[in-house]
């Protein structure tokens, strides 16, 4: 079982990493930690108003005792060539902005949550974009593009990570 540790600057249910964990066939275990990322001051581009993603990537880090780690960040953020990104992530850490992610109806922020931070912890587990748009893990380019696709993994990015997992 790998242990991942989510950062958040927002107020998540508690059923959070519940759920989480049950998307990456309960072989994660999940500590929700709530708290201020205080890094995200010093990748903040005053002028678009928007934290740069890569900046703050390379800012933090991986708690100690965790496989992976989950920032969710209150803000918006972009990386150059982009407008904007939903998350970027790589190796053993990945970053979720909650901007563009809201919603007046807080199920469906959740939802969007969720599936953008399994998005971004598959990249972390070494899973690549996926051409079925119903796949958590299909490019999110649009926020219909993230309400179109569902929380859950396609057969062949679910045997894939069963395989890095460990789990049959």
């Amino acid at each position: 079982m790998r242990a991942i540790a989510v950062i958040t600057e927002v107020e998540l249910p508690d059923k959070f990493g519940e759920d989480l964990a049950g998307l990456f066939f309960g072989e994660i275990a999940v500590s929700v930690i709530k708290g201020e990322v205080a890094e995200k001051r010093a990748a903040l581009n005053v002028a678009r108003g928007q934290l740069r993603a890569d900046v703050l990537f390379e800012l933090l880090s991986v708690m100690p005792r965790f496989h992976k780690t989950v920032y969710i960040i209150d803000g918006d953020a972009y990386v150059p060539g982009l407008n904007f990104v939903f998350g970027v992530a790589a190796d053993d850490k990945a970053l979720v902005f909650t901007e563009r992610l809201r919603s007046r109806d807080p199920a469906v922020f959740y939802l969007r949550l969720l599936k953008e931070v399994a998005h971004e912890l598959g990249h972390a587990f070494g899973l690549p974009h996926c051409p079925n748009p119903r796949c958590v893990m299909s490019f999110s380019n649009t926020l219909a593009d993230t309400d179109y696709k569902g929380p859950g993994f396609c057969p062949q990015c679910a045997a894939r990570l069963r395989k890095t997992l460990g789990g049959k």
